[in-house]
């Protein structure tokens, strides 16, 4: 039952790119609690299994949490 294991996602990021541009930092901040095990469950899926371009949905995913620039 316990087929897909969880999905840990931990963002690196080098020091100075996070004291040189800390509005990055912001934005993973903001981003990590939305990936959950399910959400990267879905996203893998179209990637792996549906063979959607990893761009294409990751942007699908940014405009459905409101996260994209205007």
């Amino acid at each position: 039952r316990h087929y897909f294991p969880p999905y840990y996602a931990t963002p690196l990021l080098r020091t100075e790119v996070a004291e040189e541009h800390p509005e990055v930092v912001d934005a993973l901040n903001e981003l990590a609690p939305l990936l959950t095990d399910e959400v990267m469950r879905e996203l893998n899926y179209k990637v792996d299994e549906e063979r959607q371009d990893p761009e294409k949905v990751a942007h699908e995913f940014l405009a459905s949490q409101n996260l994209l620039k205007k």
